[in-house]
């Protein structure tokens, strides 16, 4: 193979991960998800992710934060963090993935957590992901940031 041939497709793959990670950023932006807190006990939070693109997306299972402040979220002290999992999720084009998650805490602290969070009138939900493409070879992180009124 001469140097020519390897340069020629170099440059084919190159641009080829380059469109998919541009595909992928705008993906990011379009990616809708609802977060819906319910604050029982065990406290979850029903996350819907909804795919209004034409072009599949997989992204690993996405975690939760809750604070009770921006100052809270400004300092990453979360209140409630949701379980981790590196389970991947695959939504195709135009659709949904709906799933409850739920928090790690010790169950003797839960009915004062969810007292505190009742009391601060609004809680900030924070969701993290990484978003994939080309089999996991190209990810880009995804963060969504919700404020939610507490009745």
């Amino acid at each position: 193979m001469d140097k020519t041939t390897l340069l020629i497709g170099v440059g084919v793959v190159g641009a080829l991960a380059l469109s998919q990670a541009l595909a992928l950023q705008r993906m990011q932006e379009e990616l809708i998800i609802d977060t819906r807190p319910s604050l029982q006990l065990p406290p979850t939070v029903r996350v819907t992710v909804r795919n209004p693109t034409q072009g599949s997306v997989t992204m690993i299972h996405p975690q939760v934060a809750i604070y009770t402040s921006e100052t809270a979220l400004r300092n990453r002290t979360p209140v409630l963090v949701s379980d981790a999992n590196s389970r991947q999720i695959r939504i195709n084009q135009f659709g949904q993935a709906e799933f409850d998650l739920t928090f790690r805490a010790r169950l003797q602290q839960l009915p004062g957590i969810i007292r505190n969070l009742r009391s601060a009138g609004e809680i900030i939900i924070q969701t993290t992901s990484t978003l994939m493409m080309l089999g996991g070879l190209i990810k880009v992180p995804y963060s969504k940031t919700d404020k939610v009124k507490i009745r």
